[in-house]
């Protein structure tokens, strides 16, 4: 009776190590994420695409800083239905979670994904152009 119990018990305890084994030779292979906070960043677009918005965060002295923030999925919008109704120069407050992704070589790196677009106002007009002064009449 304890030979078959014992029996049991190697089985169990060798089948439950090589499932281990199995799931850690499978997430050696794969990329690994963690959400290390969420942010919240306001300002003037300064690039956009169907994959990532670019917001402004600083201008100093003719230099100016901004934030790229990738676009996967589908974030939540407030005050536009999509990403076509936002435009260069527009001012947003986007949601981002920062995740730290291991790569395959072993790398953490950051990316930045958008929760949250939230529409704040509409880019100032451009100042008009001044009309060019007419051009002088050679009378010969």
């Amino acid at each position: 009776m304890k030979t078959r119990m014992a029996y049991y018990i190697a089985i169990g305890l060798v089948t439950l190590l090589a499932l281990s084994l199995g799931g850690l030779v499978q997430a050696r292979g794969q990329k690994m994420e963690i959400k290390t906070g969420e942010h919240r960043v306001t300002g003037p677009v300064g690039g956009i695409s169907k994959n990532f918005i670019a917001v402004v965060y600083r201008r100093e002295k003719g230099t100016e800083e901004e934030l790229a923030i990738q676009i996967d999925g589908a974030p939540q919008f407030e005050h536009v239905k999509n990403m076509s109704e936002i435009a260069l120069g527009d001012t947003v407050t986007v949601t981002y979670a920062d995740i730290a992704v291991a790569g395959e070589d072993g790398k953490e790196r950051t990316k930045r994904v958008a929760r949250k677009i939230s529409f704040v106002q509409k880019a100032p007009p451009a100042p008009p152009e001044e009309p060019l002064p007419p051009e002088p009449i050679d009378e010969e």
